[in-house]
């Protein structure tokens, strides 16, 4: 998701966010986690990397809703 959020932005990101559906918290606190362990080792770039995707969630979360047409509004802001 990282690649596709820094290669071809956040309609891409938000599209693999809409196809994983459920375990998509799970990749937003993975990359928030791995930001924590780059940012401790000192990896500036795969720091900000993981910083990118975490920062730009709500945008993603969005976008990936409008994506998925035939969610209801009450299925949508139960992911916010």
């Amino acid at each position: 998701m990282i690649h596709a959020l820094l290669e071809h932005g956040e309609t891409a990101a938000a599209s693999l966010l809409a196809r994983i559906g459920s375990t998509a918290e799970i990749c937003r606190d993975l990359a928030y986690r791995l930001f924590q362990v780059a940012e401790r080792r000192k990896l500036v770039a795969e720091a900000i990397d993981y910083n990118a995707l975490v920062v730009a969630w709500p945008d993603l979360q969005r976008l990936a809703a409008a994506i998925q047409p035939d969610r209801t509004p009450a299925q949508a802001a139960m992911e916010v």
